[in-house]
C-alpha cells in the first residue's frame, strides 16, 4: 500500500503489488511452492508474474 493524493489533494490508499502462494505437502516432508504476483497495480497496464514452483523447507513457506 501507499499514500497517494487524488486530483482533490484527499489522501488515498493504492495498492501497488499482490502475491498469492499456494503450496502442496509432500511425502518428504518439504512443501511444493507457487508464486503469482501481480505488479504496477496503480498503473492502466498491471504485469502479472507466475513463478516457476519450486521445493522448499517449512522455514521459507515465509508463514
Amino acid at each position: 500500500m501507499d499514500e497517494r493524493f487524488d486530483i482533490a489533494e484527499c489522501p488515498v490508499a493504492v495498492l501497488l503489488g499482490h502475491e498469492r502462494r499456494m503450496a502442496w505437502g509432500l511425502r518428504s516432508g518439504q512443501w511444493l511452492l507457487q508464486v503469482d504476483r501481480i505488479e504496477r497495480m496503480e498503473s492502466c497496464a498491471p504485469r502479472v508474474v507466475n513463478l516457476a514452483p519450486v521445493v522448499v523447507e517449512d522455514r521459507s513457506l515465509g508463514l
